[in-house]
């Protein structure tokens, strides 16, 4: 509340008169009057200069975190730049870091289960290969040439020049992919159909649980495997075959698919890497090798069709396969992976 001027002035002459009753002389009173004054003054400028100072150290911590961030994204755009351009580099640190890599994603996952029990419609986006599609990007400018003179693809035993094929064009059939068959009912028996279908990595046109005695003809399962778990049961059945080379990074996402002998046709994904294996288990598959977009006017498309323990090796920036309609009597088990 404002105090008025007259109110000031009768105090002002009530202390003064009482002064001069204490017997204190006029120089004291004004020493006292004063340096109340004064005190009066500094209770109320303190807080005034404490938010001052509050305000001046607040701005500073801010300018040390935004200086700290900066060099941070910096040193990363540099070891990302490095990694990304220095191929034998981002092999080195894939393959150090690859057994990191699924504590650390366990340990996220098991910090995150009480967002994921809140907004159970979260975990749908586990699968999903791209969350925000990039509207900058273009694919870059590809030499076609390396498959416009290709009309058929050759089948070579016991390969030993495999690293001439990676990387390129070039289609090429190993015969000697796998050392026995994988039976797809014995296949079938080891995996947990109901923690897969759970976790959204399994497709089927089966409305119901797969009876392997019963199995309709036209039946189609397409299995993603993108867990350790799974991925111990497949490498028991598919193993690294003996042609990629150990500094080969394999990626761990693959996909299995087993199709019934009137299966229709369906496109094969593109997986992380470039270099494709399709490797067949069992039975036998028909595929039409498209060429990309880039290459469609250079190339031409061509049919192959693999027997079991083979495995065909194309590179999807130059061909986007078709897995054809089959007429056989036979089921077809077969895996696609990727490396680099």
């Amino acid at each position: 509340m404002e105090v008025k001027n007259s109110e000031i002035e009768k105090e002002i002459e009530s202390i003064w008169q009482m002064g001069h009753d204490m017997g204190i002389s006029d120089l004291e009173i004004d020493k006292i009057v004063y340096s109340a004054l004064e005190e009066h003054k500094r209770k109320t400028i303190t807080p005034i200069n404490n938010l001052h100072t509050a305000i001046k150290f607040t701005k500073s911590i801010l300018k040390i975190f935004l200086i700290v961030n900066i060099l941070i994204v910096a040193v990363g755009i540099a070891v990302g730049t490095v990694i990304s351009l220095h191929n034998p580099t981002k092999k080195f640190i894939t393959r150090n870091f690859q057994d990191m890599i699924y504590p650390f994603i366990t340990e996220l996952r098991h910090t995150t289960l009480p967002v994921l029990q809140k907004f159970p419609q979260l975990s749908t986006w586990y699968t999903e290969e791209c969350l925000i599609n990039n509207p900058f990007y273009s694919p870059g400018e590809n030499d076609c040439s390396v498959c416009s003179g290709t009309i058929s693809v050759q089948r070579k035993l016991a390969i030993k020049n495999f690293d001439s094929y990676a990387n390129s064009g070039r289609l090429v059939i190993l015969p000697d992919a796998l050392q026995r068959q994988v039976l797809w009912t014995d296949f079938l028996k080891e995996i947990n159909i109901t923690e897969e279908k759970e976790l959204g990595v399994w497709k089927s046109n089966m409305e119901e649980h797969p009876n392997i005695d019963h199995m309709p003809k036209n039946f189609h399962i397409d299995w993603r495997i993108d867990k350790l778990k799974s991925l111990h049961i497949v490498r028991d059945h598919f193993p690294r075959p003996y042609f990629i080379s150990g500094d080969s990074e394999v990626a761990l996402h693959r996909n299995i698919y087993i199709d019934g002998p009137h299966a229709e046709s369906y496109d094969i994904p593109s997986l992380e890497f470039t270099n494709i294996l399709l490797i067949q288990g069992h039975g036998s598959s028909t595929f039409l090798l498209n060429p990309s977009y880039q290459c469609k006017d250079l190339c031409n498309p061509v049919k192959v069709t693999l027997l079991p323990k083979e495995a065909l090796f194309y590179n999807f920036i130059y061909w986007q396969p078709i897995r054809l309609h089959s007429s056989s009597e036979d089921v077809s088990l077969y895996i696609i992976k990727s490396f680099y």
